[in-house]
């Protein structure tokens, strides 16, 4: 059975985050969704009007509705995609379970820090149980907000 983000909760305070699309439309993202900074093999999947072959990178920021990857390919497209998501294995020896997702995507950037391109989806669709997978693994993933950063001041004042 396939669930829809509709279902998901949107931000506290009813705000959320505007985008602007290549095409210079705005929407408002709810930005509620806990995020994980993840490093997940992912691959894009394009609409057959786009007949672009597959893209694979790596998550970089995951939550339950919407996902940022890094990739080599400077790519943006304003139809539908496919996102092939693949979390490692909770256990040594398990089978490693596929998420598919439909998705569109909100922006394409160069990011210079890791010397490639950081492409941004936000989900619209869980095919099967792909929510309730997702939410198993990231029982077991730490959220951004406990994301250890490196201490700038000095030691020992």
């Amino acid at each position: 059975m396939s669930t829809a983000l509709n279902s998901l909760p949107s931000s506290k305070s009813g705000a959320g985050t505007c985008l602007e699309y290549q095409n210079k439309q705005s929407v408002v993202v709810p930005r509620g969704a806990e995020r994980y900074h993840v490093r997940w093999k992912i691959a894009l999947i394009f609409d057959q009007h786009d007949q672009r072959p597959p893209l694979q990178g790596r998550t970089l920021d995951l939550s339950l509705t919407g996902t940022a990857m890094h990739t080599n390919a400077d790519i943006f497209t304003t139809s539908p995609v496919i996102l092939l998501l693949a979390p490692p294995p909770l256990l040594y020896g398990h089978r490693q379970q596929i998420i598919e997702i439909n998705a569109r995507q909100v922006y394409s950037v160069y990011s210079g820090a890791s010397s490639c391109f950081r492409l941004g989806f936000q989900f619209t669709h869980y095919k099967d149980d792909g929510l309730q997978v997702l939410q198993e693994m990231l029982r077991f993933s730490l959220p951004a907000r406990h994301h250890v950063t490196r201490f700038s001041g000095e030691v020992g004042k």
